[in-house]
Order: structure tokens, then C-alpha cells, then sequence
């Protein structure tokens, strides 16, 4: 999670408020090999002569192929923004630029130095910003849609990128955006499908946040609340899903974490901790006050009454299929003892993803695994987390169902699995379960779904597993991630990681913190 993030977006003529960093680790890459220097503030380094070209002249001596683009049109975009680009877009600069730059984003996250398709990746994403200002203001419904279909794809690319405060920047004025012109923006059929696309967008920014910062929420609560018609109305489902994930994580998080700190007898000196873990220790020890947690408990409430209200709403052809077999529960039968999962089936990777979703947020808004795992119950004998094991089956299930790239949800099955089960797990033996199908989850994975350096996965599984041998679980784990640290540098390889845990001893239900070495 992230902490104090410094970011004030732009005016509404697009310039930044604030002197903004260059694009970061790569830019600074590109300075070491000798090739343009790419930053925020100053585009791209011009050749000689160019002052004088237009956007569009710029445009095409950059190499900008329409036909390329048709071609190679990026999958994780919705089909409305190849609609756009066909209609309100085609003539946008902006946008045509940007979702030039998305098409050539690697699928896969690197640190290494930038190719030439990164660096064409780079050089269009400028041009996108550049350009943008000339699509504000603008009154009409479709114009603006196409306004946030740009702020919307340069998310997506940053993102992609491993970078985090620029796209962050461009997913907070989407979201002032939304929130001015949300009235405006619902009258056309266009500007309501791109503010239903936007939203899985915003999830990825919003979990990176501690819970009680306002960027943890996909929207400001009022203007979330005159948004649910408009994402039940979306072809696409899976969007009001993000938003309904992304506020069950922020409750849960907030929730537990002052239970447990609250709950701690820990008193050791933290003044030497990274200013994240004391901050977190310090503004959840005193706890939630009776009103407080009420209040929070309350919109989880209607959080679960969505969720099921979602899950009626989904046909039929994307939900899970059960089907046994004697080869499956002689293969079941042969596993060593321990959990053995019977797998869940889809028609589509997409439907998978989104039933894996819908049983992460209704794990996290379980009012009786926040008892258990809080220490406010104990656990009745043989517990198991039924929305867990769900969870879990759709992932044995997804041996037969390869990821196929088109998932536009940015929480990939990774994050679901490292938060919502690995964390919070009161049984060895799932995590062994996970820790035997590590292979498979990183195949059914998009890569940037998983926000945690994977080399750290099985670390953390095996530090989990040692806290249980003890006696105790833990159910949070952060990282020192400032406001500036890019994916590129979290991911990078590392000797050794300090990351704060906070948890639950289980024989005395009280809460725990503790800074340990993950190496």
C-alpha cells in the first residue's frame, strides 16, 4: 500500500498543478543509452525542424499505421473503445496516440532496459499528452466520453508501464470527470459504457492505497451511489464487480486493521520503522469507535446485497460448471493427504475471472470471517472459508481454461490469492495447496495483476505458514511502497525485504505486529 501520494492532477485545461516527474525509471534509461529523453512536462525531444509540424503531421512522422492498429487493436480495451476510434476518436490526436502507445506495451512486465517497441510505446504516449488539452472543455456527451476514453487508456498505459503516480494523476481526473459531468456523460450510450470501462481502471490505483486515504475509493461515496444504475446497466458486468472488490477491500482493511492494532500488546519502539508501517500502527491502534465500525459494517451490508443481487443477474453460460468423474476422484484420492480441491469449470478465462472476483469481495465482506480472523469469535471446529475454497476451485478449474489476454479487470487471480486467501488462512495445508500450484496460478495470471513482485509470492506463503506453525496468522502484509516507487523498482531482484505484518494470535485472539526479513 501507498502512503501520502502527491497527487493533484491537472486544471481543467490539462496542465499539471505541480512540477511532474519525467517518465520515471525508463525515461532515465533511455537518458544512459543516449536516446530522447521522454519526460511529462516536455514531450518528446524534438527533431529539427519539428516546432513547425502539427499534431498531425507529428503524428504520422512518428510512424503512426492505421491499418497496423486495426490489426493489432489491444485486446484488454473494450469494444467500445475500438468504436470510438472508429467515431468520435477518429480525428483525436489524443487518442489515436494513446491507444497507438497501449498497442505497444509489452503483454508482460520487464525491468529491462526499453526495446524499440517500448521506446515507440513511449514516444506515442507523448504525443497523446501533448495533445490532450484540445479535448477540454467540452459540453456535449460524446466529446467527453472521448475525453475519458484518453484519460482512460493513459492509465491503462502507465500502468502497464510499472509506473504508478502519472497514471494515478490521469485516473483522478477521470474520476473529477466523472464526478462533475456524470449527468451529462450517462445521457449518451458512448459516455456510459466508457464510465463502466473506467472503473475496473480505477481499482487497480484505489487497492495500492491505505484504506483510509480518499483514493481508496473508486469514487467519492456520493457520487458512487448515483453510479450503481449506470454499471448495472453495462453490457459488461465485471465492471460494477471492480467497484463492488475495490470498496469490500477498503472496508475489510479498515475494519481489521484497528481491530487488530488495537487488540496488540506489542510495544516495542517502531520510531526507526519506515514512515508507512508507523503510520499504520499509529492511526489504527486506538481502534474504531462503536459508531464508527457500525457505520462501516452497515455499508457492507449493502456491499453483500449487491453482490448477490450481481450474481442473479449473470446467465447462465458464466457460471461455473460442476462435473465429477472416477478419473477425477481417483486423481483426488491420490494427492497426499491434506486439501484436495475439486475444480470448477467456465465457458471463457472471462467468466472465471469474474466468479473469482465475486467470491473474493464476498470473502472480504463476511461478517464471520472478520470475526474469526480479528479474534472476535473463535473458529467453530473443521472452519473452512467457503468463499476460499471457492476461490481455490476455480483455479484447479483453470487448467482447462488458459488465460487468454482479454481480461480487462486489473486485480488478476494472483492479487485474489495472495490477499484474499493466502492472508487471512487459518490451515497449512491450503497454503502447501497453493505453494503446488504456484506454476499454474502464474499462467492464469496477467502479470500486471499481481502488484507484488512475484518472486515475493512463495516467500510470503512460506512466512505464512511458519506464523501458523506458532500459533498465529497474519492478515496483513505491506511493503515499503512510497508514493514514487514504480513496479520497475519494487520488482526489482532484492537480497532481502523488511515488510510489516499484522495479525492474529489465534490461541489468545489478540492482534500482533511485527517488522520481519523477507529473503
Amino acid at each position: 500500500m501507498r502512503l501520502n501520494i502527491p497527487c493533484a492532477g491537472y486544471q481543467t485545461d490539462f496542465k499539471f498543478q505541480e512540477d511532474p516527474q519525467p517518465v520515471r525509471l525508463k525515461a532515465r534509461r533511455q537518458a544512459k543509452r543516449g536516446a530522447p529523453v521522454v519526460s511529462r512536462q516536455g514531450g518528446i525531444s524534438a527533431s529539427p525542424g519539428s516546432s513547425s509540424t502539427t499534431p498531425e503531421e507529428e503524428l504520422k512522422v512518428e510512424g503512426y499505421d492505421e491499418k497496423w492498429l486495426r490489426a493489432h487493436f489491444p485486446s484488454q480495451l473494450p469494444r467500445i473503445f475500438h468504436e470510438i476510434l472508429q467515431g468520435v476518436g477518429h480525428d483525436s490526436v489524443a487518442y489515436r496516440a494513446a491507444v497507438y502507445a497501449l498497442a505497444h506495451v509489452p503483454v508482460e512486465f520487464s525491468s529491462d532496459a526499453p526495446n524499440e517497441t517500448q521506446v515507440t510505446a513511449l514516444k506515442f504516449y507523448h504525443l497523446s499528452l501533448q495533445d490532450v488539452a484540445k479535448c477540454l472543455p467540452v459540453e456535449d456527451a460524446d466529446h467527453m466520453a472521448l475525453s475519458l476514453a484518453i484519460l482512460s487508456v493513459l492509465s491503462i498505459v502507465e500502468m502497464k508501464l510499472g509506473t504508478y503516480l502519472g497514471g494515478l494523476t490521469h485516473a483522478k481526473q477521470a474520476g473529477a470527470l466523472i464526478a462533475d459531468r456524470l449527468g451529462i456523460l450517462s445521457s449518451s450510450a458512448v459516455g456510459k459504457q466508457v464510465v463502466a470501462a473506467w472503473f475496473p481502471i480505477k481499482a487497480w490505483y484505489s487497492v495500492q492505497c491505505v484504506p483510509w486515504d480518499k483514493l481508496a475509493r473508486v469514487l467519492s461515496s456520493d457520487t458512487l451511489s448515483k453510479s450503481w444504475d449506470l454499471l448495472r446497466s453495462s453490457d459488461d458486468r465485471s465492471h460494477e464487480l471492480a467497484a463492488l472488490l475495490v470498496e469490500s477491500r477498503r472496508l475489510y482493511t479498515l475494519v481489521s486493521l484497528h481491530r487488530l492494532l488495537k487488540t496488540s500488546s506489542s510495544r516495542d519502539d517502531i520510531s526507526s520503522w519506515p514512515d508507512l508501517y508507523q503510520t499504520v500502527v499509529n492511526k489504527c491502534s486506538s481502534g474504531l469507535d462503536k459508531s464508527e465500525e457500525a457505520s462501516c459494517r452497515t455499508e457492507v451490508a449493502g456491499l453483500r446485497d449487491r453482490l448477490d443481487a450481481w450474481h442473479d443477474s449473470i446467465p447462465p453460460e458464466d457460471r461455473p460448471i460442476y462435473g465429477t468423474t472416477s478419473r477425477l476422484k481417483k486423481q483426488l484420492a491420490s494427492q497426499p493427504p491434506g486439501t484436495r480441491i475439486e475444480p470448477l469449470t467456465f465457458q471463457s478465462y472471462r467468466a472465471a475471472m469474474n466468479y473469482a472476483r465475486f467470491a473474493a469481495a464476498q470473502a472480504l465482506s463476511s461478517d464471520e470471517a472478520l470475526d474469526i480472523i480479528t479474534g472476535a469469535t473463535s473458529p467453530p471446529t473443521a472452519y473452512r472459508d467457503e468463499w476460499n475454497h471457492l476461490i481455490l476451485q476455480i483455479l484447479a478449474g483453470l487448467e482447462e481454461v488458459p488465460c487468454t489476454g482479454d481480461d480487462d479487470n486489473y486485480l488478476g487471480l494472483t492479487w485474489i490469492v495472495g490477499q484474499v486467501v493466502g492472508l487471512r488462512c487459518l490451515d497449512p495445508s491450503v497454503i502447501s495447496w497453493i505453494e503446488s500450484h504456484l506454476e499454474l496460478l502464474a499462467s492464469a495470471s496477467q502479470d500486471w495483476g499481481s502488484l507484488m513482485p512475484k518472486d515475493l509470492f512463495r516467500p510470503l506463503l512460506a512466512l505464512q505458514r511458519g506464523l501458523l506453525e506458532r500459533g498465529r496468522v497474519a492478515v496483513h502484509i505491506f511493503g515499503d511502497m512510497g508514493p514514487s516507487i514504480e513496479l520497475s523498482e519494487a520488482r526489482s531482484p532484492a537480497a532481502k525485504r523488511c515488510v510489516l505484518v499484522v495479525g492474529l494470535d489465534i490461541e489468545s485472539g489478540k492482534g500482533f505486529r511485527e517488522v520481519v526479513v523477507i529473503e
